[in-house]
């Protein structure tokens, strides 16, 4: 496994739902119950993931900060222009969200997915839509974490559509050549 994951998200929701959601704080890790059962199964992590560690990660700071800029401080921070990107279309009410750079540290993943787990409580949209984390550069087929986002639930899941890691595969591929491009050496 590689020590830097890709993730590509997309999930559809109105541009009001998507504005309240980009001044929504994001939340906290104990937002979801989930997440020590699965990354005990994700890896020989040590301390084990414990709920008092979910809970202790869930005391960090996050600020004043928004969604908003917590996006907009993400996707400033990359070395590489478009390592990590945003888009949102008012036009389809679809949003993508996609870093080449992601992280598998305990601290990475119970700080960053909560805020991108939370859009679920904005989704207007009755479809599904997913958070696929994965080793894009060297396996995509090694799915790390997979999460659904739906109206007011998020959870982890086994699997994702085909057609869904196509469109992830399509997207980073695409976000990997303009990052080349753009950063040649």
């Amino acid at each position: 496994m590689s020590d830097t994951p890709s993730f590509y998200m997309r999930v559809k929701l109105s541009p009001q739902a998507y504005a309240d959601y980009l001044e929504s704080d994001g939340g906290r890790p104990s937002d979801f119950d989930d997440w020590v059962e699965w990354l005990n199964t994700k890896g020989n992590y040590d301390p084990q993931i414990t709920q008092a560690l979910v809970n202790e990660y869930s005391e960090v700071e996050r600020g004043d900060r928004t969604v908003k800029e917590s996006l907009e401080g993400w996707c400033a921070s990359s070395q590489c222009y478009g390592l990590t990107m945003s888009n949102y279309d008012s036009a389809t009410g679809i949003w993508q969200f996609s870093s080449l750079d992601f992280s598998y540290s305990v601290y990475t993943l119970l700080v960053s997915l909560p805020f991108l787990r939370n859009v679920c409580r904005y989704k207007d949209t009755a479809d599904t839509d997913y958070l696929l984390i994965y080793d894009f550069m060297n396996d995509s087929t090694d799915h790390f974490g997979i999460f659904t986002l739906e109206q007011g639930r998020s959870s982890i899941v086994e699997s994702v559509p085909e057609a869904f890691v196509a469109e992830a595969n399509a997207h980073l591929s695409k976000q990997y050549d303009l990052c080349i491009r753009a950063n040649p050496d």
